[in-house]
């Protein structure tokens, strides 16, 4: 069910008690020399959709209603590497924090927000959007899980859990898996082995294959480099625009991500509706570096 596709009579009726308002938020963003700027947006939307189409197959107790993408979120992460439109983390805040309002006030109780975008920045005026609203509105629950699942680890320790498990397996279909056991998913940043083998897998005609297979891989050690209060891409040396090894990348690998990610949102609408604290948080150590960026 999409929110646009809605009558004013129809979205009157809605079954506000049992509904969840799903919300991709993502910015335009440079993804190297091989992924659209559009990449964090194509995600969160394609995972928005998902999510509601599987609550409704899979007949939940509760159904999804996809919105729009809330496009121009902060990217200073990608400062120095091209340009593209975007708004300020407070002008964000402010204007995200008014949306989610309208939305409450339109008769939303639910609202889950689906990001794939983790830089630190919109991180933190995200949270900020979020308090503002429910401090409006008393007993609205809005939620956003998997930059939670990014920073606790669980994101990059599922997917190779699942290959691991595929080490010593005889089926011809695991073979591409085993090919992973190499990796060090930790170290696959942006527009990654990760990111990129994903939108091969949602949106193939948009990848730039051809610029795949001639670039390097390029690795750091993301604690360290915010250790060293270095928050970009630039000054973590990534002049090309990408951390990690997208030429490793396929659309097997990006099906399976997908599926786990959707995975974690679909536990999260659960949560959501049994009142159950978060399954995933933010490491104490992210917390601090958000008080002070």
């Amino acid at each position: 069910m999409k929110f646009e596709y809605l009558t004013h009579e129809e979205l009157s009726t809605l079954d506000f008690d049992r509904c969840i308002l799903i919300l991709p938020i993502g910015p335009y963003e440079q993804h190297g020399p091989h992924l659209p700027i559009t990449t964090d947006i194509v995600i969160a939307r394609y995972l928005a959709e998902s999510l509601c189409e599987t609550m409704k197959n899979e007949k939940y107790d509760r159904f999804g209603v996809e919105a729009p993408a809330f496009t121009y979120a902060p990217a200073l992460v990608s400062d120095g590497i091209g340009k593209t439109p975007q708004l300020q983390p407070e002008s964000f805040t402010a204007y995200l924090a008014e949306t989610l309002s309208q939305y409450v006030e339109t008769g939303f109780k639910n609202i889950m927000i689906v990001v794939h975008h983790f830089e630190l920045k919109f991180i933190k005026s995200l949270i900020a959007a979020i308090s503002t609203c429910e401090s409006r509105h008393a007993g609205v629950k809005i939620y956003e899980p998997l930059s939670a699942y990014y920073y606790s680890g669980e994101y990059n320790s599922a997917i190779e859990k699942f290959i691991k498990s595929k080490k010593n397996s005889d089926e011809k279909q695991d073979e591409v898996y085993k090919s992973y056991l190499d990796i060090d998913f930790k170290k696959e940043i942006h527009a990654d082995i990760k990111e990129t083998s994903i939108m091969m897998y949602l949106l193939p005609r948009a990848v730039k294959m051809e610029n795949i297979i001639n670039l390097p891989p390029f690795q750091v050690n993301p604690a360290a480099e915010f250790l060293k209060l270095n928050f970009t891409f630039k000054s973590m040396g990534a002049q090309a625009g990408y951390l990690g090894t997208p030429s490793r990348a396929s659309m097997f690998l990006g099906e399976l991500i997908f599926k786990q990610l959707r995975t974690c949102l679909l536990k999260s609408v659960s949560g959501v509706f049994a009142g159950a604290p978060p399954e995933f948080t933010v490491p104490l150590y992210i917390k601090a570096i958000l008080t002070v960026i």
